[in-house]
């Protein structure tokens, strides 16, 4: 079990399935301000109306577009960037979000009408007669306390013979081992679940739905490749070394302390580093870099058997 304390003094510690191996925090309360006060990268992004795309974005939208009037609805759709663009493609696109921030870009920098702060259960409250041909959840599912609970609600607008399609990031991508020991945006309050492809399998169709399809996209390019080699491989546990001998608490995921004219050792460290890397990146990138940053999927409701 792995204990961490998240900023602010909160702590959290790790479980795992024994039967689908889904690893999880505890506690999982959902602080909705955290994203608005934009504490976790990128939200920044969203509440200014910058495009986001995602690899799981094109993956979808890579689908034969509708040959008819066909209802998506986007949840935890941000900013609307991909509802804007599944819009072109011949959706009638709604969004629903918890961040009012984000909501208020998508109406304003993208023009789009039916976009909502609700939740799933909010607005089978509100429209309570309309269901929809897709719903998609594009790195939703890892910030949710009750991720069964949820699924049972998107059925619930699902139409019977409707998609539905999103993503989490993998919990078996190449370095998730080491960027959670540098980087908080993994960990809790952002995330409270890890799913690999087995899990994810196992609760969608303890939810209902039969999964159709399941990909690793959004592989490391290769400058990408070079910088986690540098940064997790060689460079993290120079840092690692560094704190335990200034006698700095290292209880959890923190940023690489910046180069400073002070820090030579640092900065000598980081150019070796880079040295280093590009040689052992180039020797590894194909080998390795093969299970995608993000897991893809797509699945349908489950008839029942006659």
């Amino acid at each position: 079990m792995w204990a961490y304390d998240a900023p602010g003094g909160r702590r959290y510690e790790l479980f795992a399935c024994v039967r689908c191996g889904l690893e999880f925090w505890d506690p999982r309360t959902e602080d909705r301000s955290f994203y608005e006060a934009e504490h976790s990268g990128g939200y920044d992004r969203f509440h200014s109306g910058v495009l986001v795309e995602r690899p799981a974005h094109d993956e979808f939208l890579a689908r034969p577009s509708p040959s008819g009037p066909a209802r998506l609805l986007d949840i935890g759709c941000g900013n609307g960037s991909f509802i804007r663009r599944a819009q072109q493609r011949g959706y009638e696109v709604w969004g629903i979000d918890f961040d009012r921030r984000s909501v208020d870009a998508a109406r304003n920098a993208f023009g789009l009408d039916n976009v909502f702060v609700l939740s799933v259960d909010g607005l089978r409250e509100k429209f309570s007669d309309t269901q929809f041909d897709v719903i998609t959840c594009f790195e939703v599912l890892e910030h949710l306390p009750d991720p069964v609970g949820f699924l049972r609600n998107v059925a619930g607008l699902l139409k019977r013979d409707g998609t539905f399609a999103g993503s989490v990031p993998n919990a078996e991508r190449e370095f998730a081992s080491f960027d959670r020991h540098v980087e908080a945006h993994d960990m809790p309050p952002h995330h409270f679940t890890w799913w690999s492809p087995r899990s994810l399998g196992r609760l969608l169709e303890t939810s209902g739905f039969g999964p159709e399809r399941m990909a690793g996209v959004g592989a490391l390019t290769l400058p990408e490749y070079v910088r986690h080699i540098r940064t997790y491989v060689l460079l993290a546990p120079l840092l690692r070394a560094l704190r335990s001998r200034t006698g700095q608490a290292s209880g959890g995921p923190a940023e690489p302390p910046q180069p400073t004219r002070r820090s030579v050792p640092v900065r000598v460290g980081r150019a070796a580093c880079l040295t280093a890397a590009v040689p052992l990146a180039l020797g590894t990138y194909r080998s390795h870099n093969r299970s995608g940053k993000t897991l893809y999927f797509e699945a349908s409701l489950q008839r029942p058997s006659s």
